[in-house]
């Protein structure tokens, strides 16, 4: 399975949605990413575009890179780094 492949199937996981209600989402034709899945065929650039407009949230990063931190992992570091900036000002404020 080619990695956009697999970034479709985990966006649609992610927005927890059936294949059916993501065509319809991304207003591409019945069964046309349902059929691209199953064959592992390839996907237009129109129908990456569709999907790019209606999730911008994923990026397009997010869409194309190998080795890219997941979306939970981002999530974690970000609170790590505000806690620990948190914590900084907390110590300018004791002193």
């Amino acid at each position: 399975m080619g990695l956009i492949h697999e970034r479709i199937r985990k966006i649609i996981e992610l927005e927890d949605c059936s294949i059916a209600s993501f065509e319809r989402k991304i207003d591409v034709g019945r069964n046309s990413i349902s059929s691209s899945l199953r064959l592992n065929s390839d996907i237009s650039h129109e129908v990456i575009e569709k999907i790019i407009s209606t999730f911008p949230h994923y990026g397009v990063e997010w869409f194309f890179k190998k080795n890219i931190v997941s979306m939970d992992q981002q999530k974690k570091q970000f609170l790590n780094e505000f806690f620990e900036l948190l914590r900084k000002w907390k110590d300018i404020i004791d002193k």
